[in-house]
């Protein structure tokens, strides 16, 4: 038996079941500030760059001058080698973590007589020191 279908239906119908999408425009987003700072905190762009990504995402020039102040590289500060007593100097010597030299750079000023410091050598160091310390300290450390 004949359907009584009007080509508009069976459009209609096909529409609806196999739906085509429309394509639909993605407007570019601007990159969030943080992003934009560790680009630049991390040295990847440079500075006119960065501002004109902070201006892109609805920043003033006052706003991205702010934000590339808060978000300027700054060199690593260097950390200074912590003094140390005898004992952590002698246990990182025998964990051979330090040598000598560096444990006797590190080692607490009033703790730098050659006296004490063998005296502390040998209570905290069981085995016999090694040649090169014994010569170290015999030459007054350095």
């Amino acid at each position: 038996e004949q359907l009584r279908f009007t080509p508009a239906d069976a459009a209609l119908l096909l529409r609806t079941i196999y739906a085509v999408p429309m394509p639909v425009e993605q407007v570019p987003r601007a990159l969030p500030a943080s992003v934009v700072g560790g680009l630049y905190r991390k040295g990847r762009i440079d500075t006119e760059e960065a501002i004109g990504l902070f201006a892109t995402a609805d920043y003033d020039l006052e706003g991205a001058a702010y934000l590339e102040l808060y978000y300027r590289p700054v060199p690593p500060v260097p950390v200074p080698a912590r003094e140390l007593r005898p004992s952590e100097a002698v246990r990182l010597l025998r964990d051979h973590v330090l040598t000598w030299p560096e444990a006797w750079d590190r080692l607490r000023p009033e703790f730098v007589d050659d006296t004490e410091t063998l005296l502390f050598c040998h209570l905290y160091i069981e085995e016999p020191l090694p040649l090169e310390t014994m010569w170290a300290l015999h030459e007054g450390g350095r």
